[in-house]
C-alpha cells in the first residue's frame, strides 16, 4: 500500500495518518507553512488533493516566472543536443523559458510529439506519414 492509500484508508486512526505525517514532513515539506497545509487536509478527509493543489501551485509559480513545462515524447532516448535544440525551439515557440522533460515512448515510430503550454506539436513519423497521405489522396 503506498502513502497515499495509507492516508486516504478509513482503517487507519487520524492519530496514526498523523504520525505517518509527522514522521515524513521533516524530510521533505520545506516549509512550516506546507506542513501546516498538509495537516489542514488531512484533518479534513482532503489529503487526496494534495497532489492537485502542488500542481496548481507549481502552475501560478512558472506562470509568474515566464516558464514553462514541455513534455517531449521520442522513440529513443534523445542525446543533450537534440534536447537543447528542442528547448531552444519551444522556447521561441512560446517566447517563455521551457522546462523539458522526456519520455520514451516505444509506440513512436519516429520523430518527437511534445507538448507545452496545452499546445501539442506532433512530429512524428506517424503524422507526417498522415499528412502525406492526405496530399496524395487530395
Amino acid at each position: 500500500m503506498d502513502l497515499r492509500q495509507s492516508l486516504s484508508n478509513p482503517i487507519f486512526k487520524l492519530s496514526q495518518k498523523r504520525a505517518i505525517l509527522q514522521g515524513l514532513l521533516p524530510r521533505v515539506a520545506p516549509t512550516r507553512e506546507v506542513q501546516s497545509l498538509a495537516f489542514l487536509l488531512l484533518e479534513r478527509g482532503r489529503i487526496a488533493a494534495l497532489p492537485a493543489i502542488a500542481r496548481a501551485y507549481q502552475e501560478m509559480c512558472d506562470d509568474k516566472l515566464g516558464r514553462a513545462r514541455a513534455t517531449v515524447r521520442s522513440a529513443r532516448p534523445l542525446d543533450a543536443t537534440t534536447e537543447t535544440e528542442i528547448r531552444r525551439a519551444l522556447e521561441r515557440r512560446t517566447g517563455r523559458s521551457v522546462i523539458v522533460t522526456t519520455e520514451v515512448d516505444p509506440t513512436l515510430l519516429g520523430g518527437i510529439v511534445a507538448q507545452v503550454s496545452g499546445l501539442v506539436l506532433d512530429g512524428s513519423l506517424r503524422a507526417r506519414l498522415g499528412t502525406l497521405r492526405s496530399k496524395i489522396l487530395n
